[in-house]
């Protein structure tokens, strides 16, 4: 349905360079990345409000590169939504049918349409002045999906919305695109948000499409270090590896080995993943792969789970993503107590072909995105 060909892209100091994606028809597709990674300038080149330099863009088997935005058979919402304050939620709706050269009577049919879609007939003859958040983020998808397009682009449209009404209007676009068959391409920058919503996903980084794939396989074989920062799957770290009768084995320096299954060898990243990871208090009890004396750093609630930092050796941290119940025990202690680290063989994730490219950390922050 979106099919971006070999596109490059130059503004400024930032460059895309040979960008392709292609989004199927009816797919929800979620664009996500670090802020300045290129994802809005990309969703302006396919909406016509950026020319690229060169590359082809194509909707629905039509080449729509050197078309106008108004062309494109595309509805667009923007991040700031871009509604008419002054004007009634109707006529805002109403708004780009005008140019369909559609009747009053056949604008109505669309409006009411739209509005019965989104739930908001009854706000019809209020202005966009007195709407909440959720009331304004439907009012500009109804607009939006007006005209029936094939194909909708959404920018980070939920950013501003607390967490209720986030997840409300989540699970409202969803039931609005499986209604409607739309294709979306969408936004943004939260994990529940994006793992609510998205049929598949790509992450973009520094103008280039790292990893394409849906929420589930991203997380099980992420990329790079990148990818697996940005889904908060752990702890990023580097050595030195060797495969020993059919493990990995990895020195990190200062004594510390990690255990890993598979082959490789060299200088590699790889993930400790976080929902693996035990930190439980005191000493080290048994003496099994994957398992070291620490010392406690902190907790981080993390909506449902709790995020518990340890530090093993000297200066490798590592973060464990527990049960509320489970992290209990820790929360007496003060930094630099003794705690046993330890995780199986299993829960270490090498990053394909990334041999000596940046030692660094990952401690699964959430990244914000534009």
């Amino acid at each position: 349905m979106i099919d971006i060909r070999s596109i490059s892209f130059k503004i400024g100091g930032f460059s895309m360079e040979d960008l392709s994606l292609s989004v199927g028809a009816k797919e929800y597709f979620v664009l996500v990345g670090k802020p300045g990674s290129g994802k809005t300038l990309l969703m302006e080149c396919v909406a016509g409000l950026r020319r690229i330099l060169s590359g082809t863009i194509r909707i629905a088997g039509r080449d729509v590169t050197c078309l106008e935005p108004r062309l494109r058979g595309i509805g667009y919402v923007p991040q700031d939504l871009a509604l008419f304050p002054h004007l009634s939620v109707e006529r805002n709706i109403g708004f780009g049918l005008k140019a369909m050269g559609l009747s009053r009577k056949e604008a109505s049919v669309y409006v009411r349409w739209a509005a019965d879609l989104l739930r908001i007939e009854h706000l019809l003859g209020r202005t966009v002045e007195g709407l909440s958040g959720g009331e304004r983020q439907r009012a500009a998808l109804a607009r939006a999906l007006a005209p029936r397009p094939p194909v909708l682009l959404l920018d980070e449209p939920l950013s501003a919305l607390d967490e209720e009404t986030r997840t409300e209007l989540c699970a409202e676009m969803k039931r609005v695109q499986r209604e409607t068959g739309t294709t979306v391409l969408h936004i943004c920058h939260d994990l529940e948000e994006m793992s609510a919503l998205a049929d598949r996903m790509a992450m973009i980084c520094g103008g280039r499409v790292v990893q394409v794939g849906s929420p589930e396989e991203i997380s099980r074989a992420p990329s790079d270090p990148n990818v697996a920062g940005f889904m908060r799957l752990g702890t990023v770290l580097r050595g030195e590896a060797q495969s020993v009768a059919g493990d990995v084995v990895i020195e990190l320096g200062g004594g510390l080995v990690v255990q890993a299954k598979g082959r490789t060898s060299g200088t590699v990243d790889f993930l400790v993943r976080s929902e693996s990871v035990l930190i439980k208090r005191g000493s080290v009890t048994e003496r099994s792969p994957n398992s070291f004396a620490g010392r406690f750093l902190a907790l981080h609630r993390a909506g449902p789970i709790v995020l518990a930092d340890a530090e093993i050796g000297t200066g490798t941290r590592i973060r464990a993503a527990m049960l509320p119940r489970d992290a209990e025990p820790l929360s007496i202690l003060s930094s630099g107590d003794p705690v046993a680290v330890s995780f199986p063989p299993s829960a270490v994730y090498v990053f394909p072909g990334t041999h000596g490219n940046g030692a660094h950390s990952v401690l699964g922050e959430p990244a914000e995105s534009r």
